[in-house]
């Protein structure tokens, strides 16, 4: 083979699908080149060498040959880390899909973006491992991690609106939370007349998320917060990242499923 069309690449299964009688079609977010579709041919073969090295949330070292349309070829694949955890535990595989979403959605095809990929290879780890009390902690410390690399940060510290600092309230007020200006209203901002787009945020919850982009995942993981504040935080990041998406995150629904199904002891 040509070698000059080869290249290497340190890459993360996010999606596969069966195509022909033997193939399987990859979708990788890799270090050196962002999100890419390959071709692994032959991979369903009972024989073949490359099945355990591509599978879902595998992380594997990949030889690719170039194709001859949009779509490269595996000519060589080597395991990495499996991240085992999360094909022990359906609750745990949840999170990694619904991580491996939210990456899709910003990553880009074709272009090196190492932050990301290190971000996804630390989440899924993270993932894996952790106490499973601390998955929701965990995914909220990706959420933001991951709007920081993208460039859609929420305001946190000032009020999104005005750029003021923002006064801590008293226990029976609330700050306000709007995607569409970007984060944390003040509370003046936020029952403004006239203003449809702020929902309520408590000094808890804001705290939490100040906190998440101060610290490390450890510190940050370490925290024991009540269990309303931690689903206020999930219910604005999601909207958050909804609005920045401008679609609804599909394996959250599945996510919630597992929930109801756990709380009512099936």
């Amino acid at each position: 083979m040509d070698r000059s069309r080869l290249y290497r690449i340190d890459a993360i299964v996010m999606h596969r699908t069966d195509v022909g009688e033997a193939d399987r079609l990859l979708t990788v977010l890799s270090r050196e080149r962002g999100k890419l579709r390959v071709n692994a041919k032959g991979a369903r073969k009972i024989k073949s060498r490359r099945a355990g090295h591509i599978e879902l949330f595998t992380r594997s070292k990949m030889l690719i040959a170039k194709g001859r349309g949009d779509i490269d070829i595996v000519s060589q694949v080597e395991m990495i880390d499996a991240y085992r955890g999360l094909r022990e535990d359906l609750t745990r595989s949840t999170y990694a899909h619904y991580a491996v979403e939210l990456i899709d959605a910003f990553a880009e095809e074709g272009n090196e973006q190492p932050e990301m990929f290190d971000l996804l290879a630390e989440g899924l780890n993270w993932i894996a491992t952790t106490a499973m009390r601390n998955l929701p902690l965990t995914a909220r410390f990706f959420e933001l991690k991951l709007l920081t690399i993208a460039g859609f940060q929420p305001q946190v510290f000032v009020c999104a609106d005005r750029g003021e600092a923002l006064i801590e309230v008293a226990p029976d007020e609330y700050y306000g939370w709007s995607p569409p200006a970007g984060g944390v209203l003040c509370p003046t901002h936020a029952h403004a007349p006239g203003r449809s787009d702020a929902s309520r945020l408590s000094l808890s919850a804001l705290k939490v998320l100040r906190h998440a982009l101060r610290t490390e995942y450890a510190a940050f993981t370490a925290l024991t917060i009540r269990e309303a504040v931690s689903s206020e935080v999930e219910q604005v990041m999601l909207r958050y990242i909804q609005f920045v998406l401008e679609r609804k995150v599909k394996s959250v629904e599945f996510l919630n499923l597992l929930r109801r199904e756990t709380d009512n002891g099936l």
